[in-house]
């Protein structure tokens, strides 16, 4: 029998991914067990074969880092509906063409176009035969300890060939491509810590070149000593830093280095310092089920384990524990898994449509970071 491979060959590439495909997760020639696959690193959706009838491999590579998945999948022809979401997606073609909707917004995306999907927002999308995509995922939380600001959206549409993204997409590059680059970054995780940092903020801060946040006055433009406190802070959050320390660092007086962060991150360096520690408690206990939570606080740098569980269910709405419980039952990020919702596929003048049933999502109202 003739098999559909969906791994490409020969294509123009936006990105080289040898590194990534020494990351292979799983091929598989069973939809359903792709789709299941796919759903525990992603989220519960329904994922449709249409066109080609014969049999068919699906796969996926994964780059894990603290608070991002980096993937290539591969399905070939094909519908997905994904129902609101709880993180942060960019999507872009290695090969092949999508068309693609988030809430309002539909686009082509290919090697040089991406969509951009925000928390509360669902997803849909046709694929072509040759298709085979990037998806990047961004923890909520990873993303909003980065900028300073909650309930952030991006703009839909992001134009890869712009030269305010390229710095994001160059550094993206780096590591799907480079095998000794990905091996230093998976054996010391100061370095993933810091490479998910560079990350994120190359991709929010070249968005557009625009005003990021309105409301919470995030800026391109931030001050130097912004951005190396920052750093500092991503390099040393374990350990016991003053504000001293951190002024020091980023080579400003204490007083301009809370002005910079009042007026750019709607916050403090301190307040920073213990959002970003969160986080790294958080993905800790999501990622290693075997350390004890009270050593994951200790090594983010939380003395106090009872200000630490407190402080965390103030920011995540849940206790360290419940978190760890979530995790054990495969949930990515923590998040509830809705039941698979029903799907029909019909055909239209249009083309291939998909009747659609949502699971539960309560769609958010936020901060838009799109360019004004």
């Amino acid at each position: 029998m003739h098999v559909a491979n969906t791994t490409p060959v020969n294509f123009p590439r936006t990105v080289e991914v040898a590194a990534l495909r020494r990351c292979r997760l799983f091929v598989s020639d069973d939809v359903d067990e792709a789709r299941d696959r796919i759903s525990k690193i992603l989220q519960p959706h329904t994922l449709l074969p249409i066109g080609y009838s014969g049999r068919r491999l699906y796969h996926m590579d994964v780059i894990e880092l603290p608070g991002i998945w980096i993937n290539a999948i591969g399905f070939g022809e094909a519908c997905i509906r994904v129902p609101p979401l709880d993180f942060h997606v960019v999507i872009f073609c290695l090969s092949g063409r999508a068309w693609m909707r988030s809430g309002e917004v539909e686009t082509d995306i290919g090697p040089h176009r991406a969509i951009a999907c925000s928390p509360g927002r669902p997803l849909d999308g046709t694929f072509s035969r040759d298709c085979e995509q990037i998806v990047v995922r961004i923890n909520r939380c990873a993303l909003e300890a980065h900028i300073g600001a909650r309930n952030v959206t991006m703009d839909p549409v992001i134009d890869i060939d712009n030269r305010f993204e390229r710095p994001w997409l160059m550094h993206l590059n780096s590591l799907v491509a480079s095998p000794e680059l990905l091996r230093m970054v998976q054996s010391d995780r100061k370095i993933a810590t810091n490479y998910a940092s560079l990350l994120i903020r190359t991709l929010v801060t070249g968005h557009r070149q625009k005003s990021l946040c309105d409301k919470a006055s995030i800026q391109c433009a931030a001050p130097a000593c912004v951005y190396r406190a920052e750093a500092f802070i991503a390099a040393h959050a374990p350990e016991a830093i003053t504000l001293q320390d951190i002024a020091i660092a980023a080579r400003a007086p204490v007083r301009t280095l809370l002005h910079g962060f009042r007026k750019f991150r709607e916050t403090t360096p301190m307040q920073f310092l213990r959002s970003f520690r969160l986080t790294q408690a958080r993905d800790q206990i999501l990622q290693d089920m075997s350390r004890s939570i009270a050593s994951i606080a200790l090594e983010c740098g939380f003395g106090n384990l009872g200000r630490f569980s407190s402080e965390y269910a103030t920011k995540f709405g849940e206790l360290p524990s419940e978190t760890r419980t979530k995790g054990r039952n495969g949930q990515p990020g923590g998040h509830r898994v809705s039941q698979r919702p029903r799907a029909t596929l019909s055909t239209t003048a249009a083309g291939p449509t998909v009747g659609w049933q949502p699971g539960p999502g309560r769609p958010r109202e936020g901060v838009d970071i799109s360019p004004t």
